[in-house]
């Protein structure tokens, strides 16, 4: 009975963190993935150089938590993201077994390697689709010419910041 009480404490005490207008499990769920995923990239990425890895990883936390936590806070990115999460794992756990198929079928599996590429991108950009059509009052993704310019400047600056910190 106390292990509940306590239980039901802290699922309040996530409830009070989470941002109004979002429901908690969806809210949790992003955070702790998009978390996830950042430290993981920045982490195999070594940002800030090979002599600074304690730090590194510190300031990866930091960077990967501020990340997460602006992301979930929106409300059209947990929608995307909680439609998109399970049609993504079905997707990866079926090329994965296509890629074991091919790897037993063959010797040499750089025979396949185009066709699973080709595969990988039809099928996230069929999980990206379906997540983004179930979201009410998005009737199609259009991307403009100041979105590409966007994107591409985005690349741009972080490129030159992995470079410059590589140094």
């Amino acid at each position: 009975m106390v292990v509940m009480e306590w239980l039901n404490a802290i699922w309040q005490g996530f409830q009070v963190l989470t941002p109004a207008g979002i429901q908690p499990e969806y809210f949790w769920s992003t955070f702790l993935l998009i978390f996830a995923l950042v430290y993981a990239l920045l982490s195999k990425v070594k940002l800030f150089g090979e002599g600074l890895e304690e730090k590194g990883k510190g300031i990866n936390a930091i960077i990967a938590l501020v990340f997460a936590y602006f992301t979930a806070s929106s409300a059209f990115a947990t929608i995307i993201i909680s439609k998109m999460a399970p049609n993504l794992g079905m997707f990866l756990v079926a090329l994965l077994t296509l890629v074991m198929v091919f790897s037993f079928l063959s010797e040499n599996f750089e025979n396949y390697k185009w066709l699973v590429i080709i595969i990988s991108i039809i099928g996230f950009a069929y999980v990206l689709w379906s997540a983004f059509s179930g979201v009410p009052g998005v009737t199609g993704v259009s991307i403009t010419m100041e979105d590409w310019g966007a994107i591409i400047a985005l690349g741009i600056v972080i490129g030159l910041l992995a470079y410059a910190f590589k140094k």
